[in-house]
């Protein structure tokens, strides 16, 4: 009777994803980047080298820019978003729910914020971003998608 009305309650998983909300940290996210490209941009980064010169492109703008975060690239690799450059304040771009398909396809869900259109905004180019590591085991693909799990971009994650 008790695992009846228990099972009646638990959480229902994608059949098709193995890992529902697969482990992924933020190591970096803002509004003001040195992204001077006006599209949606996504990156899959697997070398420190490359790492370290998107970040300083992102940080350019800065008089007194942080130091890159640590990546084990051994283990993990970097996603970056770029939203691309826009007229005023008010846009934003974030990770959402990530998860794992059997055939190792991971789907990141970007969550992109645009102001209204009756916003009081700030009147100045910002060029939001937003960077995560994730483990790379099992990985073989990267879907981007939107909250609608429309696919925006898919990238290969060769030589892994």
């Amino acid at each position: 009777m008790l695992i009846a009305l228990f099972a009646c309650h638990l959480p229902t998983q994608n059949p098709k994803a193995t890992s529902l909300n697969f482990p992924l940290t933020v190591l970096d996210k803002g509004t003001y980047s040195g992204f001077t490209e006006k599209e949606l941009s996504f990156m899959v980064i697997k070398e420190k080298q490359e790492f370290l010169k998107v970040f300083s492109m992102l940080h350019s703008i800065e008089i007194l820019s942080p130091p890159p975060p640590p990546v084990d690239f051994k283990e993990k690799i970097v996603i970056v978003l770029l939203f691309g450059q826009k007229p005023t304040g008010g846009f934003s771009i974030d990770f959402g729910r990530t998860y794992l398909s059997p055939e190792g396809a991971l789907s990141i869900e970007v969550k992109l914020k645009e102001p209204s259109p009756s916003s009081i905004l700030t009147q100045a180019l910002t060029s939001p971003y937003a960077i995560a590591k994730i483990q790379k085991k099992g990985i073989k693909v990267i879907r981007f998608i939107d909250e609608k799990n429309n696919i925006l971009k898919e990238l290969p994650l060769l030589n892994s």
